[in-house]
């Protein structure tokens, strides 16, 4: 792992340690880092919750869902191909969905820090 990257993970595990001393809502802490480029951690709330976690669990969740229904077509046999392919796309759809929701806050963040992709 590069210096730079360290450095930014260090921080973000002090924060976090921390975290009652940074105030009571959820924020993001970004680094520009050289080697690994853009880095976004997020910083969950006083309580524990976290916008940015649920996303990536959800996403989490959807592609396990399309793993499995993809496997599940893969091991189809011609009788029960239509609702396995179905339950398939319907899958892809979700983590399509999801994936795109992650992406749209990645960019937002990037538009708050000024980035460029």
């Amino acid at each position: 792992m590069p210096l730079e990257t360290a450095i930014a993970n260090a921080l973000t595990a002090t924060i976090r340690e921390n975290r009652k001393q940074f105030g009571q809502g959820e924020f993001v802490v970004g680094y520009d880092t050289k080697l690994d480029g853009k880095l976004l951690h997020y910083i969950a709330d006083v309580e524990g919750k976290s916008g940015a976690q649920m996303l990536v669990d959800s996403n989490e969740a959807a592609r396990t869902a399309y793993d499995e229904a993809k496997k599940a077509r893969d091991d189809a046999t011609d009788t029960s191909m239509g609702p396995t392919s179905l339950a398939f796309l319907q899958a892809q759809r979700r983590y399509d969905k999801s994936s795109l929701a992650m992406r749209e806050w990645q960019d937002i963040w990037y538009k708050l820090f000024k980035w460029k992709d």
